[in-house]
C-alpha cells in the first residue's frame, strides 16, 4: 500500500509507541528503498522520551553493534513523528542454526554491550526480538541491538526497572508487585550500575534461547503471575520458583553442550543469569573470557 506522500509501505508492527512500517522513502531527493519507518503520535507529554530516544540513536549512530538511524522527523501530513532506520532481519529461532553462529553472535554481543555501556547507555528492553541480524552482499551477518525506546543515557536521563517480563531481573520483576502495591515511582528508581547488570541478565536469557531454540522455561511462571492478583505477600514464592526455572534452565544448558569447547560459552550464560546487585560481572569482562 502507499502512505499519503506515496511511499510504498506495510506494516511491520505497533506498540503504544505508536506504529512500524516497511517503506521506500525519498530523503533529499534520493529514493532509499526497504527501510523501517516508526511513526509515533506527537503528545508534548512524550517529548522527553521521544527526545531521548533520538540522543541515544544518535550516540550509538554508524556502531557495528547496534542499528543504524537514517534520519527523524516530524510528519506534516500526519503530525506523526518519523524515525527511519535500516532494515534488519529477525532471528528465528525455529531455524537450525550452526553452532559456530551461535559462539560468533554471543561473543559479538558481549562485546556489543560493552560498548554499548562504555557510551554511559542503558539498553533497558534487551531481549532476543530487539537484536537482529544486519546482512552484508556476501551472505555473512552480524547482530545488532536494535529498539531504544526504553533506554536511558547518563547523567541525562534517569535509569528506571523497566523491560519484557520474561527477559527482566527478578529484583526488578519484583516492582511488577510494587507497582500493584501502588508504591511510587521514585521508590522504584534504579542506579545505572543496576541497571547494566539487569541488561546482562536480559541479555544472558537471549542468550539461552538462541543457544537452546526455545523460549526460557520462566514464561509460564510470568504469565500465570502477570494474569494473577499481584499480592505483595505472593512475592516471596514466587521469587523462589523463579530462581529454581533459572536453575533448571543452567542445568540443561549444561547438558546440551557437554564439550571442553562449548563450556566457556555455557559458564558465561549461567554467570551472567546468577547476576545480582552485588555480583562484579560486566560485559567487557565476560567477553574477555569467551575464546
Amino acid at each position: 500500500m502507499k502512505d499519503d506522500r506515496g511511499f510504498q509501505t506495510s506494516k511491520l508492527g505497533s506498540g503504544t509507541f505508536g506504529e512500524v512500517h516497511l517503506a521506500d522513502v525519498i530523503i533529499k531527493g534520493k529514493r532509499i528503498p526497504n527501510v523501517v519507518v516508526k511513526q509515533m503520535t506527537y503528545d508534548p507529554n512524550r517529548a522527553k522520551s521521544i527526545q531521548r530516544e533520538l540522543d541515544i540513536l544518535r550516540e550509538v549512530q554508524n556502531s557495528p553493534y547496534t542499528v543504524h538511524m537514517i534520519s527523524a522527523s516530524m510528519n506534516p501530513a500526519t503530525q506523526k513523528f518519523e524515525i527511519i532506520m535500516e532494515y534488519l532481519y529477525k532471528i528465528d529461532l525455529d531455524k537450525v542454526m550452526p553452532y559456530a553462529f551461535k559462539a560468533a553472535t554471543i561473543k559479538h554481543l558481549l562485546h556489543g554491550l560493552a560498548w554499548i555501556h562504555s557510551k554511559g547507555i542503558v539498553h533497558g528492553d534487551i531481549k532476543l526480538e530487539n537484536i537482529m541480524l544486519r546482512k552484508f552482499s556476501d551472505g555473512s551477518s552480524v547482530p545488532v541491538f536494535t529498539d531504544f525506546g526504553l533506554s536511558c543515557l547518563e547523567p541525562k536521563w534517569t535509569c528506571f526497572g523497566t523491560g519484557t517480563p520474561r527477559y527482566m531481573h527478578p529484583d526488578l520483576l519484583g516492582t511488577l508487585w510494587s507497582k500493584q502495591a501502588k508504591i511510587p515511582v521514585n521508590q522504584m528508581q534504579v542506579n545505572v550500575v543496576e541497571s547494566r547488570e539487569y541488561d546482562l541478565y536480559a541479555l544472558g536469557v537471549a542468550l539461552w534461547e538462541l543457544m537452546m531454540n526455545e523460549t526460557f522455561y520462566v514464561e509460564e511462571l510470568i504469565q500465570e503471575a502477570t494474569v494473577a492478583d499481584l499480592d505483595p505477600n505472593h512475592w516471596p514464592e514466587f521469587k523462589k520458583q523463579h530462581a529454581k526455572m533459572v536453575d533448571l534452565a543452567k542445568r540443561d544448558l549444561k547438558n546440551t553442550f557437554p564439550f571442553a569447547n562449548q563450556k566457556p560459552f555455557v559458564d558465561v550464560i549461567s554467570d551472567m543469569l546468577s547476576i545480582n546487585a552485588g555480583t562484579k560481572f560486566t560485559a567487557a569482562n565476560l567477553a574477555q573470557r569467551l575464546p
